[in-house]
């Protein structure tokens, strides 16, 4: 590929990114102690 082919760079990138999954983020609410829970782990080997 030459430097100046600047539409075959976008088509190879458009072909790469088809195969790649769309990931979502999803946002965290603020902190609110209100909501806090205690959680215990109990692990006991033998």
């Amino acid at each position: 590929m030459q430097s100046g082919d600047w539409k075959k760079l976008m088509e190879r990138i458009g072909d790469f990114l088809e195969e790649k999954g769309e990931h979502q983020r999803e946002t965290f609410e603020p902190y609110n102690p209100d909501l806090l829970k205690l959680v215990v782990v109990d692990f006991i080997s033998k």
